[in-house]
């Protein structure tokens, strides 16, 4: 079996690119894999559908994950800010009646989650 994904790698190994066209490679590689175990289209279709239902599960695992990450960096910049807020009333350039430059900014990036 390597032997012959060797051969197919060496198959579709594009020179001008000195890159392996993926496409090529792959259609070859699972035009063998069905000569060589004899599927039928139902079986095909259900490895494809299972597969398939495999890759969207990880992908949407990855996003949700990218998705907490996202936020967990958007209320630590928001922190910073928040932390500023007293050193800022300090200055006594700010009154303290009235919402400091921090605290606006720390408001502002709180509300860029909730677009």
């Amino acid at each position: 079996m390597n032997e012959r994904i060797k051969e197919f790698e060496k198959q579709c190994w594009d020179n001008q690119t000195n890159h392996l066209n993926a496409e090529k490679f792959a259609a070859l590689v699972a035009a063998h894999e069905r000569e060589r175990s004899n599927m039928t289209t139902e079986d095909e279709l259900k490895f494809y559908i299972n597969e398939t239902n495999f890759w969207c599960k990880k992908y949407l695992k990855a996003q949700e994950e990218l998705k907490k990450a996202v936020e967990a960096e958007r209320e630590a910049c928001a922190t910073v800010c928040d932390g500023n807020v007293d050193a800022e009333y300090a200055t006594g350039k700010v009154d303290h009646n009235e919402m400091s430059w921090s605290q606006s900014c720390a408001i502002a990036i709180r509300a860029r989650g909730e677009k």
